[in-house]
């Protein structure tokens, strides 16, 4: 099972279904209606980093134990009229194997 956290559904997210040929053709926004999908169909933990690489393509930033995509716009909060822009992260353990998966602004 993986983990991800900060997770919540604001308005004006559409949930879109994953695909690999999507996802290599859309912007941040339109990933960002994908990321739901993506982690209720992929059990990313314990995979090797370089196979999540191969699903999604190049990240937008990489370091030694952690990689991200920017996924956009995931909707707003009515409390807090404001856009938030996200980045889906991959910790990696020591072997370079995902040991976490999660959203954040």
């Amino acid at each position: 099972a993986w983990h991800h956290r900060y997770w919540k559904i604001y308005h004006g997210y559409t949930p879109i279904d994953f695909t690999q040929t999507g996802w290599a053709t859309a912007g941040p926004g339109e990933r960002g209606h994908m990321v739901k999908s993506l982690l209720a169909t992929h059990d990313f933990e314990g995979k090797p980093g370089s196979e999540v690489r191969q699903l999604l393509g190049t990240p937008d930033r990489s370091y030694e134990d952690h990689f991200s995509y920017d996924v956009g716009y995931m909707g707003f909060n009515p409390r807090a009229p404001m856009v938030f822009s996200y980045e889906l992260h991959f910790e990696l353990d020591q072997n370079g194997a995902v040991k976490a998966v999660f959203t954040d602004d």
